[in-house]
C-alpha cells in the first residue's frame, strides 16, 4: 500500500451499517487529523453519536437530509463542519430539483416539508461557512441542455470520448458517471438500466459522493458505510432483530449479487489514472461488495502508514 499524506486524502463516510461497526476507528482517524466527510444522513449519526464534527456534508436528497438540517439550524452555536451545498438541486424548488435527479418523499413534500427544508437552508446559509457549488446532472444535461449550467457541456460526451471535459470546468460539478452501464459502454447488449427487472439506476457514490470529492481536490478517497448491501446505520438496531420475512444477509431484500453499479467503480478507476485520484476501501470483504473494485486497505494500515 502507498502511504498516505493525510492532506491528501479523506474518510468519505457513506450510510451503510459498516459505519457503525467501525464507529470507534472513524473517532481515532477524525482525532488523528485525517478530514471526515459524511454524506447524506450519516451526519446526524456522526454529530450526535459519535460526536464527531465532519469536516464536510454532502448530500443530495433532501429528504435524507432533512433531520440534518434541523439540528444545525437549532443549535445556538456553530459547528465546523462546512455544508457542500449543490446549487441549485438541494437548495430551490422541488420543480426545479426533479429536473436534475428526480423525486424525493412525495407525502413529506406535500405535508410541507420541502418547504420547512429549504428555510432551514437558508438559515444554515447564514450561520456556517457553507461551500456553494454550480451543479448539473447527466439527466439535466440531457433533457435540459440549453441552461446556463449546460452550456459547456452542449454535445459532448461526457461518459466516454468527451470525459475529461467534465473535469475542465472547475466551477461546476457534473454529477453522474454515465448514462448506460460500463457493461453497455464496452459494448454489451445488456439494457443500461434494466435487467431481470431490477432497476440499476447509478448509486450514489459514483454518481455524487466522488464527482463532490474531487471538486473538494481531495487525491485519495478513503470509503466506510459503502456497503452496497441495502441496510442503513440506523437499521442496526433491526439487523439484531430480523424480520421474519427479509433475508438477514440482504437487509432490505435487495441481493448485493445484483447491485451491479458499483462496477461504475471501473470509470472512475481509469479516470483516475488521468487526473491523479484514487479510491479505496477501509471496509472488510464481509461487510461490502465494492472491494471486487476498489483496494482494500485496512485501518490498521491506514494509521500505520501515514506520512505526518
Amino acid at each position: 500500500m502507498n502511504n498516505i499524506k493525510k492532506e491528501n486524502c479523506a474518510v468519505l463516510v457513506g450510510t451503510g451499517t459498516s459505519t457503525v461497526n467501525h464507529a470507534q476507528e472513524i473517532k481515532k482517524a477524525a482525532e488523528a487529523g485525517y478530514p471526515i466527510v459524511a454524506f447524506s444522513n450519516v451526519f446526524s449519526f456522526l454529530l450526535e453519536e459519535l460526536k464527531i464534527e465532519p469536516d464536510y456534508w454532502i448530500w443530495i436528497d433532501p429528504h435524507s437530509a432533512k433531520d440534518g438540517v434541523v439540528e444545525i439550524a437549532r443549535r445556538d452555536y456553530k459547528i465546523k463542519t462546512t455544508p457542500v451545498i449543490l446549487h441549485p438541486i438541494v437548495d430551490t424548488s422541488y420543480e426545479i430539483q426533479k429536473q436534475f435527479i428526480g423525486t424525493t418523499d412525495e407525502p413529506w413534500v406535500a405535508a410541507g416539508g420541502y418547504d420547512l427544508y429549504l428555510n432551514h437552508i437558508t438559515a444554515i446559509k447564514k450561520k456556517l461557512n457553507c461551500k456553494i457549488v454550480e451543479t448539473t446532472t447527466l439527466k439535466n444535461i440531457k433533457y435540459y441542455p440549453y441552461n446556463e449550467s449546460n452550456k459547456d457541456f452542449i454535445g459532448k460526451d461526457l461518459d466516454k470520448e468527451n470525459w475529461m471535459d467534465r473535469f475542465l470546468t472547475p466551477d461546476i460539478i457534473v454529477l453522474g458517471s454515465l448514462l448506460g452501464s460500463w457493461r453497455e459502454k464496452l459494448g454489451s447488449p445488456s439494457h443500461a438500466y434494466v435487467r431481470d427487472g431490477y432497476n440499476y439506476a447509478e448509486n450514489k457514490l459514483t454518481s455524487v459522493a466522488l464527482p463532490v470529492m474531487q471538486h473538494l481536490q481531495f487525491k485519495e478517497i478513503l470509503l466506510v458505510g459503502w456497503d452496497g448491501k441495502g441496510n442503513r446505520w440506523f437499521d442496526i438496531d433491526e439487523l439484531r432483530k430480523p424480520h421474519p420475512n427479509i433475508e438477514p444477509t440482504y437487509g432490505r431484500g435487495i441481493n448485493p449479487n445484483r447491485m451491479f453499479t458499483y462496477e461504475n467503480l471501473v470509470t472512475w478507476k481509469q479516470w483516475g489514472k488521468e487526473i491523479g485520484f484514487k479510491v479505496k476501501s477501509l471496509m472488510n470483504d464481509d461487510e461490502t461488495i465494492i472491494n471486487e473494485w476498489v483496494e482494500h486497505i485496512t485501518f490498521e494500515d491506514l494509521f500505520e502508514k501515514e506520512i505526518k
